[in-house]
């Protein structure tokens, strides 16, 4: 729902279209990623405005793609983002001189130098999906990216650790994160949010590379096929609407970490209910109902049938 008609307190989800200038476009002009996702955190931030909940916080989690300079310069006022970052980047202190005219201070060691350093890491557990999580990590700054001197940033580094699962060894790789700064009632440069609930965001971030990979794989979002430049971005965004439905209903009827009571003579169930586990009981519900016929009548003998059927679809579809 746009912001002027009101603000939905429901979870909004709205898909952007983000055509590269290589592209045919014949409706939606070209722009970059990064662009779609500050109209998006702009939405978000109108609409709890409207809604007169301007002190809530609205926290972006975002990957590498979206760590350029146009993202940090032109970041919408009142929201906090935290993206990844390379191990690379250049990064630079704030100048804190006489100088008026200098933006930038000292060059300051890149995200990937900071591990080398053995003293200044805090260990800290955060619960996970009824776990508990062991995280190793350190705040530094805050500091500046070459080009965008108007968003101190602070550096936040995880670091990795090795973990025995089922008796067989694993590694954790390490993370970079920068977040964009606040100033408090003093103007100094603070986190917008404690360090705990960065941390614990950050972990979750994981969730959504995986809901990526169920609608272009799973449920088929990105396979779309049509010839109409409104369709073309309509059927995506509806796919998408569907898929967040089913996962909706799904969390509603087994929680956060419960899962289907399903199991086999070789297979004792799953922890956590999955996509495709949970596209499996949708199937068996619906074969399960008398009504529901999986194979189409024909049409010489049973058009009466299928023209009642069609009616029924239609009304879902509509709305």
């Amino acid at each position: 729902m746009p912001p002027e008609a009101g603000y939905s307190r429901a979870l909004p989800l709205r898909m952007l279209p983000a055509f590269n200038p290589k592209a045919e476009r014949q409706q939606h002009a070209a722009r970059k990623e990064w662009e779609a996702g500050h109209e998006y955190l702009q939405w978000i931030r109108d609409g709890l405005d409207a809604e007169g909940r301007a002190e809530q916080v609205v926290l972006g989690l975002f990957d590498g793609s979206y760590d350029t300079l146009g993202w940090w310069k032109k970041l919408p006022a009142g929201v906090v983002t935290l993206v990844r970052t390379a191990k690379n980047r250049d990064l630079r202190a704030m100048y804190e001189g006489p100088n008026k005219q200098r933006k930038y201070g000292d060059k300051v060691p890149s995200p990937g130098e900071w591990l080398r350093k053995r003293d200044g890491w805090t260990t800290t557990h955060l619960t996970v999906r009824r776990r508990q999580r062991r995280m190793v990590y350190r705040v530094e700054g805050p500091f500046l990216r070459y080009g965008a001197s108007d968003t101190p940033l602070f550096l936040l580094v995880v670091r990795g650790e090795a973990y025995y699962k089922n008796g067989t060894r694993h590694y954790r790789k390490f993370a970079y994160y920068l977040v964009n700064a606040v100033q408090n009632d003093d103007g100094a440069w603070v986190l917008p949010i404690p360090v705990g609930q960065l941390l614990f965001w950050a972990w979750q971030r994981w969730e959504l590379e995986v809901t990526h990979r169920e609608m272009k794989t799973d449920f088929g979002v990105g396979d779309k096929q049509c010839f109409n430049p409104r369709a073309a971005v309509s059927s995506v965004q509806w796919g998408a609407w569907v898929y967040a439905l089913l996962v909706l209903a799904g969390y509603r009827t087994y929680g956060l970490c419960g899962s289907p009571s399903l199991s086999t003579a070789w297979w004792s169930g799953a922890r956590r209910w999955s996509y495709v586990r949970l596209l499996a009981q949708y199937r068996a519900a619906l074969f399960s109902d008398e009504t529901y016929t999986p194979c189409w009548p024909g049409t010489p003998t049973n058009w009466g049938r299928k023209d009642q059927a069609l009616r029924d679809l239609f009304w879902p579809l509509a709305a």
